[in-house]
């Protein structure tokens, strides 16, 4: 690990929406929306001298979901990213498209299901970390781009999460433009089985304007693989007024304070710690 390493960031996000009416009238039956974010980023002193980079990049998502009904509708995202690790300095350079979801959700309150191609819920840093680099500290945990399904049921004040999965090895884990290759069982790797053998579970509690998250998150041996590996995740998040809005990432380290420079909004605290940790089985031995 670097004892040193300082690093610029500046960005800009934009964001639109779009729906169409449905016969309710609460609902759409066509949803579509899309975020594009354009930044600078500069690592100008490490340790190790190559991870130090200039580069301009463009990341962006673009969504959309058709409403069949109140309780069912099918979603789709595509994503654009540089795909390649950046390296010296670059702009816009090794963009490629790909699908990161794409599947159907039901909505039998309480249970809600999704099916399909997603991200399954595993700690709330992802979503709760405000700043630049909010969501750099989840890319060592976070579960992405899986083929399964998972459920969430409203237990009171709770919600209960459980999914099965397994990495996408379909062409959709392919891009367009810059090729990122398609992943393919023999590739290895925790959670890459082809096979519904990977599972995470999360319960989610709120508590007035305080929201506590626990999970569990089981990812079997890949091929070349010698053990599975598992993991657990605590946090929480809580809004303190409406005047600030600042987060602590707890245990992965930063500090942020967010909006302050004209316009001061929201605040939110947010700790999570998470542990990997690997279990193999012992061989029979004589007491």
């Amino acid at each position: 690990m670097n004892a040193a390493l300082w690093i610029i960031g500046l960005g800009a996000v934009l964001s639109t929406a779009a729906s169409t009416g449905y016969a309710s009238d609460d609902a759409s039956a066509l949803r579509f929306e899309a975020d594009l974010e354009i930044g600078l980023e500069t690592v100008y002193a490490s340790d190790d001298p190559d991870e130090e980079y200039n580069e301009a990049y463009v990341s962006g998502e673009a969504s959309i979901e058709y409403a069949f009904s109140e309780d069912i509708l099918a979603f789709a995202q595509m994503s654009i990213e540089s795909v390649t690790d950046a390296e010296g300095t670059r702009a816009f350079q090794d963009l490629g498209a790909y699908i990161s979801e794409i599947g159907l959700f039901f909505d039998f309150e309480p249970v809600h299901l999704t099916l399909g191609k997603f991200s399954p819920s595993f700690g709330v840093a992802n979503d709760a970390l405000p700043g630049f680099f909010g969501a750099d500290f989840v890319d060592e945990y976070e579960v992405e781009e899986v083929l399964g399904l998972s459920i969430e049921a409203e237990l009171g004040v709770g919600t209960f999460g459980a999914a099965v999965f397994y990495a996408d090895d379909t062409r959709l884990s392919e891009s367009w433009g810059r090729k990122r290759g398609r992943n393919m069982v023999s590739d290895g790797g925790v959670g890459n089985t082809g096979k519904l053998n990977n599972f995470t579970l999360t319960y989610d509690l709120e508590i007035e304007e305080t929201t506590l998250h626990a999970g569990f998150r089981h990812l079997s041996e890949g091929e070349g693989d010698e053990e599975a590996e598992r993991g657990a995740v605590l946090g929480f998040a809580h809004e303190v007024s409406d005047a600030i809005e600042m987060k602590c990432p707890g245990f992965t380290g930063g500090f942020f304070i967010q909006n302050l420079c004209d316009v001061i909004k929201g605040v939110h605290a947010c700790i999570e710690c998470v542990l990997h940790f690997l279990w193999r089985p012992m061989a029979d031995c004589a007491m």
